[in-house]
């Protein structure tokens, strides 16, 4: 198996495979004419489609129809998708599968011939709730969510359960052994392993004993650091790194044996809190008050508090309930501490069971959700059945790579959690943006391989689609906080997923033992926000999580063109998925994006913006001080007073359409059309913008396939 490749050798390949999709199929091409220096002079186009759930998805299908209907698409090289708008992103990749090209009138899958719309469309409509297409109380779709939820949690809970217990289990076993080491050097007595937990306020000197050594330890290479200063030979930058991370070391583990010895003395109390009668009927009501004082401190009483307060009291409160778990998962086992042994083996004997037949992907609502997302966007005509739409579940990604159709390159947008990472530049991100395409897979920190060699039958279409949009995972880019990746992945809020590192191979010891057998040590690392690039599974997110408009890629590859089509929830119009790749763009790659907002922003009266789309520059450093000029054509989910009367009648019973939560993944008949119908309105805009005359020129033959007369073809009406 070949090892990773560079982002350069990546984007080589891409534009070798556009150059055969823009010409004949055995066009035998030049190596030379496919370096990255050379992109921008190939005058690729992209279009992006950011995030946002359904809503994105429906939006964007509106984009793609007019799009298509003005010939744009047909022009566009790159489909940069993430979140929301990989649903419908997806689906166009899908349905092209057998066999049509998708961008023309002729064979466009989401195309209307003015008289009835077709059934890909009548499909989407059917699934915009696709979380449970048939909802309601006693509907089965809805038993099947919670009944789904609670087994998976079952099983999440008693996993983490199991590794906290074998965790304490063994700290009962090695810590009066360590105890009985560090009073050995001091020339006492040891202590009965117990007496040590029976009888701690008997032993204070015995149970901090191993973390006064330690400490002690610490104090004297700090004096022996002051030492080393005076000696010129081995006072160099070497030594200083090497020396301070030792010295962090100590201290970390003095901290961690004075915790270890509170323990004991905590666990005492916690006894005679929970035997207690009168504080057990009284706990209860102190968890009713502190319910009650949370609502109220999220709710409107909260609105006169500071946000950095409210934030701070939300962290506090979550860290107390962590907390909580750990100690009572302690106490349990501190309660049995007379058979440790037995407990160590038998909880260790769970987690192999666990760890041999199944992973940590498989416990998680990953599945779930990737099996509702696939179940409603991931379909192809069935040529067998009278074409038929059928499931393309088992769509490998691999298998987009069309050599010979002009169908837009597919780029699923991801973000691989980096909370752990050594690198600077990484750490500040808490992530790195993660590509998930045809014929490579892979970000900058971890390299790209070979899709063919990386997916191992595991990432297909539906399952990168369902990635991209893992908004709910423990670990979320630069948002991520301990307490809140302990408290999601205990409650087994996870829809990412845990995926080998392009770097590494994917398997040991001949291929029995993969990294996925080792899940448990993952699951702990999911816990306690502990994920970087080094390991042989990195964890994946929701693309949005590090950039939210999948335009970075796109400027990565220096597109001329680009549309940007953005139907993320931003009621304030604040731009902030704008703003944040602008932002990336300058730091990583010196681009600079010029564009003016100001006709998207509504006015304050009307709620009624001036325009769906604006055109804007994207400036490209080419190293000698000048640039290579592109245009962005950036559209905003926008409501204007040239729409058409039923998108105002809409909003007047929705009052934040066209930007309305995310959190709402159920869309009904008004709501999904609502959207599409303002997302063609803004395509049109945006073809407008974009002059529809140049992008037909930059196609061979002036966009028609050979033989296809031009009458025909520009008169076809959908």
């Amino acid at each position: 198996m070949a090892d990773s490749v560079s982002f350069e050798k990546v984007l080589a390949d891409e534009l070798k495979l556009i150059a055969h999709r823009r010409s004949a199929p055995d066009a035998p091409g030049n190596p030379d004419d496919f370096r990255p220096e050379t992109a921008f002079a190939r005058g690729l186009q992209g279009l992006a489609f950011s995030g946002g759930g359904i809503r994105s998805a429906s939006f964007n299908l509106g984009v793609l129809q007019a799009l298509a209907k003005q010939r744009v698409l047909e022009g566009c090289d790159y489909l940069s998708t993430v979140s929301g708008g990989g649903y419908i992103g997806s689906c166009r990749s899908a349905l092209c599968s057998d066999g049509s090209a998708g961008v023309s009138p002729g064979d466009f899958p989401f195309a209307f011939d003015g008289r009835e719309e077709r059934s890909e469309v009548k499909r989407l409509r059917q699934h915009g709730e696709y979380l449970a297409p048939a909802g309601g109380l006693l509907q089965l779709d809805t038993w099947r969510i919670v009944s789904t939820y609670v087994g998976r949690l079952l099983i999440t809970l008693s996993t983490i359960m199991a590794i906290l217990g074998v965790a304490a289990a063994a700290w009962i076993i090695v810590y009066p052994k360590i105890v009985n080491l560090a009073l050995g050097m001091r020339g006492e007595a040891p202590v009965l392993d117990g007496l040590l937990w029976g009888k701690p306020r008997d032993h204070i000197t015995a149970l901090f004993a191993p973390a006064a050594v330690v400490s002690f330890l610490w104090l004297a290479t700090t004096l022996m650091y002051a030492v080393v200063t005076v000696v010129p030979r081995l006072w160099t930058l070497r030594f200083r790194e090497g020396f301070t991370r030792f010295q962090a070391i100590l201290l970390r583990l003095a901290f961690v044996l004075a915790v270890a010895g509170v323990l004991p003395l905590l666990l005492v109390y916690v006894d005679k809190l929970v035997t207690d009668f009168k504080l057990a009927f009284s706990v209860p009501a102190a968890l009713s008050a502190l319910s009650v004082a949370g609502s109220r401190l999220l709710g409107e009483e909260a609105k006169g508090l500071p946000a950095m307060l409210k934030r701070g009291l939300v962290a506090a409160g979550m860290a107390l309930f962590v907390a909580i778990v750990c100690i009572g998962v302690l106490y349990v086992v501190w309660g049995w501490a007379n058979i440790a042994g037995p407990i160590f083996v038998l909880l260790l004997g769970v987690l192999v069971l666990l760890a041999l037949f199944t992973d940590i992907n498989r416990v998680s609502m990953h599945y779930f959700y990737r099996d509702r997302l696939s179940e409603a966007f991931i379909v192809r005509r069935d040529r067998g059945r009278g074409d038929q739409l059928v499931s393309a579940d088992d769509l490998m990604l691999s298998a987009l790579a069309y050599p010979d159709r002009r169908v837009p390159y597919h780029l699923v947008n991801t973000c691989v959690n980096l909370l752990g990472s050594d690198d600077p530049a990484l750490r500040g991100r808490k992530a790195d943006f993660f590509l998930l395409s045809p014929l490579y897979c892979g970000s900058r920190a971890t390299g790209y391989r070979r899709t063919a060699e990386y997916e191992n039958d595991r990432m297909s279409l539906a399952t990168a689609m369902a990635v991209s949009g893992a908004a709910a995972s423990p670990q979320h880019g630069y948002g991520s906080s301990t307490a809140m990746a302990f408290l999601m992945t205990l409650l087994n809020v996870r829809l990412g997923i845990w995926a080998e590192n392009p770097r590494n191979r994917p398997s040991l010891l001949g291929g029995w033992l993969t990294p996925r057998r080792l899940w448990p040590l993952y699951l702990c690392r999911e816990l306690f926000n502990d994920t970087d690039e080094r390991r042989w599974l990195v964890n994946l997110s929701d693309g949005g999580h590090i950039e939210n408009l999948a335009m970075y890629e796109l400027l990565r590859r220096r597109c001329k063109v680009i549309i940007a089509s953005d139907a993320e929830a931003d009621p304030k119009r604040t731009f902030g998925g704008l703003g944040g790749v602008i932002r990336k763009a300058r730091i990583d790659m010196g681009i600079e994006i010029k564009v003016s907002v100001n006709d998207l922003v509504p006015d304050p009266g009307s709620g009624l913006s001036k325009l769906h789309a604006v055109k804007g520059e994207i400036r490209y450093p080419k190293g000698d001080g000048t640039f290579d000029v592109g245009t962005l054509i950036y559209i905003k989910s926008s409501l204007t007073g040239d729409d058409p009367r039923d998108l105002h009648e809409y909003r007047c019973s929705h009052d934040t359409f066209p930007h309305e939560s995310t959190a709402d993944q159920f869309f009904d008949e008004a709501q999904f059309e609502s959207y599409r119908e303002l997302g063609y309105r803004s395509g049109k805009a945006a073809a407008a913008l974009m002059g529809v005359a140049a992008a037909r020129a930059s196609l061979p033959d002036g966009g028609r396939p050979p033989g296809e007369p031009a009458r025909a073809r520009d008169a076809a009406e959908y």
